[in-house]
């Protein structure tokens, strides 16, 4: 679904869409949900990856994809994606404009006072729905504090520039996603916000985010750690929302993993590098 939503959007926006594992469906005449989805992300797509043969030959006979659009993995193995990405955008970037500047940052709200007291008031979560059980774990200690735009005094509001979302659903990998964000480049001079949300009660991290959270695990970079439960089973879309967990600056970069999804030690600084180029890719 979420491949499907952001193939649509970049269509609309006229981005670039690589679409890998493409053409993989199982049933053409009745086909699976993913199946289906797949299909719909193959028409904006200008890059196709398909890893069979039969894929390959089902995105140009069945789905009426150009073959001058679709690339045989199989055969190159899955590195000739990424060369061919890098090769495509190098040739768009000949060709279009340089991207404009990231806008400056915001600077932080005013604080609001409140109407009996007259001292600024702080926002509270609003309670859970009726019959809803969720919480919030925050890390221990105050959020550290940073101010935008290079001066500034205490008490402004700290702003993440680059969010994650990792899910928590039915697999153990919480640590290893975590081991793998901890040592990408990106993380370097940047703020940053990560969001553990925990979709049912399938599989016990509550020991695992105790470690997560203490400033240390971070290396002396600037990461804050929540873990948002919900004993309520949400499907894909509950974990859309955490980022509005989050103050975040107006260029920051979002990610929404799922909890299988296993990357190297550049993934991120690679991802805001294609988007930087207004490209988007989709898995």
């Amino acid at each position: 679904v979420t491949a499907m939503a952001g193939a649509v959007a970049a269509f609309y926006g006229n981005f670039t869409v690589a679409h890998v594992d493409a053409g993989n469906v199982k049933a053409a005449d009745h086909p699976l949900p993913a199946d289906f989805h797949r299909r719909i992300v193959a028409v904006p797509a200008q890059l196709n990856f398909a890893r069979t043969i039969p894929a390959r030959s089902a995105l140009v006979q069945v789905d009426g994809v150009p073959s001058s659009k679709v690339w045989d993995i199989a055969t190159h193995g899955v590195s000739a994606a990424s060369d061919i990405i890098v090769a495509h955008m190098r040739e768009l970037a000949a060709t279009q404009p340089p991207p404009a500047a990231p806008r400056e940052a915001s600077p932080p709200p005013p604080e609001r006072s409140s109407p009996e007291s007259g001292k600024p008031s702080s926002k509270q979560p609003s309670e859970a729905s009726p019959g809803v059980a969720s919480a919030v774990v925050k890390p221990a200690g105050p959020a550290p504090v940073a101010a935008s735009g290079g001066g500034g005094g205490g008490g402004a509001v700290r702003r993440a520039e680059l969010v994650i979302v990792l899910t928590v659903y039915g697999r153990m990998t919480l640590d290893r996603q975590m081991d793998m964000v901890r040592v990408n480049s990106a993380l370097k001079g940047r703020r940053v916000d990560i969001v553990a949300f925990q979709n049912g009660a399938h599989v016990d991290v509550n020991q695992n985010m105790t470690r997560w959270q203490k400033a240390e695990t971070w290396g002396g970079n600037d990461v804050v750690v929540t873990f948002v439960k919900s004993s309520v089973e949400t499907g894909y879309y509950g974990r859309f929302l955490a980022p509005f967990l989050v103050d975040v600056e107006d260029y920051a970069y979002f990610w929404v993993f799922d909890d299988d999804v296993i990357f190297g030690d550049r993934y991120l600084a690679n991802c805001m590098r294609v988007i930087d180029t207004g490209n988007l890719a989709v898995r």
